[in-house]
């Protein structure tokens, strides 16, 4: 049994009559009181739910339960009314960022972080780039994040790409170039050409690469691996003896010649073992420092402290360095491990250098754009400036002429430059530029 609804329009057959017009201020008057209460029912959440749940199931967010912040403000005030209520414990507030980022919570972290594997200088800008991987004992690069096999062939062919190869390992040996040469002679080859006392490079002025062999087998057998040397040149130690006394003269020149050699990591233990089986190297006892390196605690015992002669003699030994220790040239005060053999001193300075490799025609406009030499002498200038004032100037007019090549083809491949330049850091640019041809710079191009 079906029946129809009632009309109560009188068009459509009821017995209301709508009005023409409608006022709608006299309208929500009278129906102010149902508007607050749909209001407040909004408002006011349920007593079996929480304010996150009035947003809709897209906005809503985990978080939301124990961070008010990721609310919306309309909400943001109730929603922490009721996480209060619920008697969760409030977090306190954490350290600010500057506070934990302290430079020596930055150290320590930097240097905690490369235990097992050791980072190069550029570590952290390769890291914001690329995918790093565990290779040879170091954080290296391995591919980057994005596409950029192309960029990286067009600064090669047309610009300047930087190479970080600060991996290779370096070892320097210093003595008397006969005692040299015949060790390093066990570890060549003459069918491979050239070995490492050839006159092209025994100067010092390029830098040589020869393929080391194990001592104990024939050729073609027993190949380890390609290195690369640089002797130190002539030039500078005949500087070097000019302004010492013919005594300190004759000690210095006995001292003979220096050669730096560097290793690939993946063989570096290899050609390490062959050097000293070669010179039947032997760890050495004796430390090299200066007067000034010794801490206070050493130059002199506390007082109170009695201490006899045989113990004076243990614990401070050899505290007058003699001129010709002082005068021994290092590159660094804290050098690696010091090995002695016969005739020959073999110091490890792995991860002491930065090796940078710049390939690209507009190499010189990057390294001329870069370095800045550091200015003449000055009435102030200690000793050591003057010393090295006719060094100087040699740089500065060896950097004038090289200013004036457009290409690295221009100079000898493999050339050896020494130059004393200022902090790069102190000449950036205000804004970020690109080097160009000088030949093109003054055309306008």
């Amino acid at each position: 049994m079906s029946s129809e609804n009632p009309q109560f329009d009188i068009l459509l057959g009821g017995t209301e009559e709508l009005p023409q017009d409608l006022t709608l201020m006299r309208y929500a008057s009278n129906r102010a009181q149902e508007i607050l209460s749909l209001t407040e029912a909004l408002q006011e959440p349920r007593k079996t739910g929480l304010v996150f749940q009035r947003l809709p199931r897209h906005m809503r967010r985990r978080v939301m339960s124990h961070n008010a912040k990721r609310m919306p403000r309309q909400l943001r005030e109730a929603h922490i009314s009721q996480m209060e209520k619920s008697g969760v414990p409030p977090k306190s507030k954490r350290p600010s960022r500057k506070y934990r980022r302290r430079p020596s919570n930055l150290l320590d972290a930097y240097n905690r972080r490369q235990k097992e594997n050791i980072w190069l200088e550029t570590h952290i800008w390769h890291a914001k780039r690329f995918h790093m991987t565990n290779k040879w004992g170091y954080r290296l690069a391995n591919f980057p994040n994005d596409k950029s096999k192309r960029a990286c062939y067009r600064a090669a062919v047309n610009h300047c790409l930087i190479q970080d190869i600060s991996y290779y390992k370096c070892i320097e040996l210093s003595g008397e170039l006969e005692c040299i040469s015949n060790g390093l002679k066990l570890l060549t080859r003459d069918e491979c050409g050239r070995t490492f006392c050839a006159k092209t490079w025994l100067n010092g002025g390029t830098e040589g690469s020869v393929t080391v062999f194990h001592s104990d087998t024939a050729y073609p057998c027993g190949a380890i691996g390609q290195v690369l040397f640089l002797w130190r040149p002539i030039v500078t130690e005949r500087v070097e003896s000019r302004y010492l006394s013919e005594e300190m003269e004759s000690s210095v020149l006995q001292k003979g010649r220096t050669i730096w050699i560097w290793i690939h990591p993946s063989y570096y233990k290899e050609v390490l073992e062959e050097l000293m089986k070669v010179f039947k190297m032997k760890l050495s006892s004796s430390v090299r420092f200066h007067k000034d390196d010794l801490e206070p605690s050493m130059k002199k015992p506390k007082l109170g402290s009695s201490i006899s002669e045989s113990e004076s003699k243990d614990v401070l030994p050899n505290l007058e360095v003699s001129a010709e220790k002082e005068l021994d040239v290092r590159l660094f005060s804290h050098a690696g491990p010091h090995y002695e053999g016969k005739g020959v001193q073999m110091t490890l300075l792995e991860d002491k250098l930065v090796r940078l490799r710049l390939t690209g025609p507009l190499s010189q406009a990057v390294l001329r754009e870069t370095f800045v030499l550091a200015p003449g002498r000055h009435e102030e200038d200690s000793s050591w400036v003057t010393q090295w004032e006719e060094v100087f100037k040699c740089q500065h007019k060896m950097w004038e002429m090289m200013s004036r090549y457009t290409s690295p083809a221009m100079m000898s491949p493999h050339m050896v430059i020494g130059l004393t330049i200022l902090d790069p850091r102190c000449n950036l640019p205000a804004k970020r530029t690109k080097a160009v041809d000088q030949d093109a710079s003054e055309s306008g191009i």
